[in-house]
């Protein structure tokens, strides 16, 4: 029997009853989804530039057109989390950068699809 088999799917009634140490966790939780991530290192900065530049070079010359669709669907996750990140906001992933732009900041949301289009 493998491991998935093994595995008892979580039901919300075999949850924990609530609790002051579970509502204390989600107190804490969201005290620090409010304050945002923290400030993004030099060497976090470098990282970003890096990536960003490494994939505009792979996207000026690709060699063929899968290529370049993977580089700029790379390029569109790894530009959305550095501009968020830079914004003192939480990262986004896939079908959620647009929404997450949009409620930062809707200008900058329709100029970052419009460069994508």
């Amino acid at each position: 029997m493998s491991g998935r088999e093994s595995q008892k799917p979580v039901h919300p009634d075999s949850l924990p009853e609530k609790s002051d140490f579970s509502e204390n966790l989600k107190t804490i939780a969201n005290d620090l989804l409010v304050a945002g991530p923290p400030q993004l290192s030099k060497q976090e900065l470098e990282s970003f530039r890096y990536g960003i530049s490494d994939l505009l070079d792979d996207l000026r010359s690709p060699r063929n057109k899968q290529e370049a669709m993977a580089t700029g669907t790379r390029l569109y996750q790894l530009l959305a989390d550095f501009w968020l990140r830079s914004q003192n906001k939480w990262s986004a992933n896939g079908k959620t950068i647009p929404r997450v732009l949009s409620k930062t900041d809707k200008d900058f949301a329709d100029k970052y699809q419009k460069a994508f289009d």
